[in-house]
């Protein structure tokens, strides 16, 4: 397959040398400069992995993990995009599940490499001192690899939020399709300035950044003391506004609902972006409104998961259609099925599908999981939601997020954004517990300290009174702090864990 983000990040290294390709923590890398480092490292890694397939990266400099992308890329290899802030076994398991044998890294990873690298008998490779160590190589790499559209693009990894984060195998069509997509849809050009507010190894990530380079345009990716600080990551972006004339930015909800309160606060507008993407979690359509209005960018929204399939909304849905996660990407099909795989006419609640045309292959040494999935060549998503009859989907929660009280489905994330009304701000998780009368109870569990029994009594009413007479909290428990996932997202199985030991 001779077209792909390495062949673009090549051409443009040629024709258009001076362009910038990414600014990072102040400084600026051209599609010149980017394509050399790559050639060299190319060159330098090409004669040490020649039988090799994979090779894992775990990298923290945002900078640094796309030349490496980049080079595996090059070498017709597969990228294993690790999390390095996943606990040790999890990230033992995933290096066990996709068989690594060799791994680039960075000296804030050095632990990881060691874990990986050390404990397993594979090879690693300092990004770092490679390119250090190549500074003076022919800056070409000549050697014509070919690709075919089958080949394995690379493994991304789920989240983790029910357990241990799967590997999920694409395929080269897949991947380069898909970057396709969001320049299409996103109108993404040579004077695409996208600013990224998410580690690189997560999909949104990934993909956006693969799409701007394919476009020749530039990604600006700095590097956050935390991940997961949504002030420091709001003064990055301000900064970076006055310093570079961002186009698109792509954030998390909870982000965006951060920055929405940072921002109306401020005396004056604050800096913007023409284009704010959100995705990776339920946002409601009110949110989308106002954070428009605050923000004073239009706000995009798109669902999807690291199997491939996805939906994305027009600037002119945030008026006609608020909560609807949008329509298929260009050229997709979805569907929403039933617990059989059958197909469900519109507004019938089920599980939200597509063609395994996209590009999905497999969970990594996850047969069992992977048969889950494919089910009548389909790719089965875990959320819920159903399509209107024009065809535009809406996502109600995940499977696991959803219950049955008197015989109705309740949804989780459905009374989260009815509390968020109240509980602006504040950190909080709605969790369901099966008691002792085979029933289940709600447990809202909230981030705070210092309140008393009576102030806890008041707020529970407070919020029982917004909700409905199926939706009622049985109990508000406090904590100092709800553990979270590296990826920001609430640590579900940690946190039933606070209810079992607190109710």
């Amino acid at each position: 397959m001779q077209f792909g983000v390495s062949e673009s990040i090549a051409h443009w290294g040629k024709y258009s040398p001076d362009v910038p390709a990414v600014f990072a923590n102040g400084s600026v890398v051209t599609y010149a400069e980017l394509n050399n480092s790559v050639n060299r490292v190319c060159n330098w890694l090409n004669r040490r992995t020649k039988k090799e397939r994979r090779i894992g990266i775990a990298i923290r400099s945002k900078p640094l993990f796309l030349v490496a992308l980049l080079v595996v890329l090059r070498l017709r290899k597969s990228a294993v995009l690790l999390n390095p802030g996943l606990s040790d076994d999890a990230l033992r398991t995933n290096f066990i599940d996709t068989r690594l044998r060799y791994l680039f890294y960075d000296g804030a990873y050095k632990k990881t490499k060691s874990l990986l690298c050390e404990k397993q008998g594979a090879t690693g490779f300092d990004i770092e001192y490679i390119l250090k160590a190549t500074k003076h190589f022919n800056p070409q790499f000549t050697q014509i690899l070919y690709s075919i559209p089958e080949d394995e693009w690379g493994v991304l990894f789920s989240s983790g939020s029910t357990g241990t984060p799967k590997g999920i195998e694409r395929d080269h069509y897949s991947m380069v399709t898909e970057h396709i997509g969001w320049c299409l849809e996103l109108g993404l050009y040579r004077n695409t300035r996208f600013y990224l507010g998410r580690p690189l190894f997560y999909t949104g990530g990934i993909v956006l950044s693969m799409s701007t380079f394919l476009a020749g345009g530039a990604v600006v990716v700095n590097d956050y003391a935390n991940d997961n600080d949504n002030i420091e990551i709001w003064a990055d972006y301000q900064k970076s506004l006055s310093t570079v004339p961002i186009t698109h930015a792509f954030f998390l909800p909870d982000q965006i609902r951060k920055f929405t309160s940072l921002a109306s606060e401020l005396a004056r507008q604050p800096l913007c972006a023409k284009t704010i993407l959100t995705m990776g979690a339920p946002i409601s359509g009110n949110e989308k409104i106002k954070a428009s209005e605050v923000l004073g960018s239009q706000i995009i929204e798109s669902w999807g998961n690291t199997e491939s399939l996805g939906t994305i909304t027009d600037p002119e849905d945030i008026k006609k259609r608020p909560n609807s996660i949008g329509r298929p990407f260009l050229t997709d099909q979805l569907y929403v099925v039933d617990e059989k795989a059958n197909i469900l006419s519109s507004d019938k609640l089920g599980r939200i599908a597509g063609g395994q045309e996209a590009g999905f292959l497999k969970y990594s040494n996850r047969e069992n999981e992977t048969k889950e999935v494919l089910k009548k060549e389909m790719i089965i998503s875990e959320d819920i939601g159903y399509m209107d009859r024009d065809g535009y989907l809406y996502v109600k929660g995940r499977v696991q997020d959803s219950i049955v009280l008197n015989g109705r489905t309740l949804f989780l994330t459905d009374i989260e954004a009815k509390l968020r009304r109240k509980l602006v701000n504040k950190d909080f998780c709605v969790i369901a517990k099966a008691s002792n009368q085979s029933r289940v109870k709600l447990y809202l569990v909230l981030a705070s300290t210092g309140m008393s029994n009576q102030e806890k009594k008041t707020l529970l009413a407070a919020l029982n009174n917004i909700l409905a007479s199926t939706e009622q909290i049985e109990s508000l428990l406090l904590v100092k702090e709800l553990p979270k996932l590296p990826s920001g997202k609430h640590d579900k199985t940690a946190i039933q864990s606070i209810v079992k030991e607190l109710k």
